[in-house]
């Protein structure tokens, strides 16, 4: 995660990022990629969970 971040800011300036495991992808379509004001888990229901 590390070199990814640094790898993306040498392109742009960015203000705004997502980071989240390879297994850890939102699978709520109501869950959308946005900049908040405040961070948040996009992730959270998960079926390995049992939700």
């Amino acid at each position: 995660m590390n070199v990814g971040f640094r790898e993306a800011m040498r392109d742009e300036d960015w203000d705004c990022l997502f980071f989240h495991d390879v297994d850890l992808i939102p699978e709520d379509d109501r869950n959308t990629y946005v900049c908040d004001a405040h961070p948040k888990h996009a992730a959270i229901a998960m079926d390995k969970f049992g939700y």
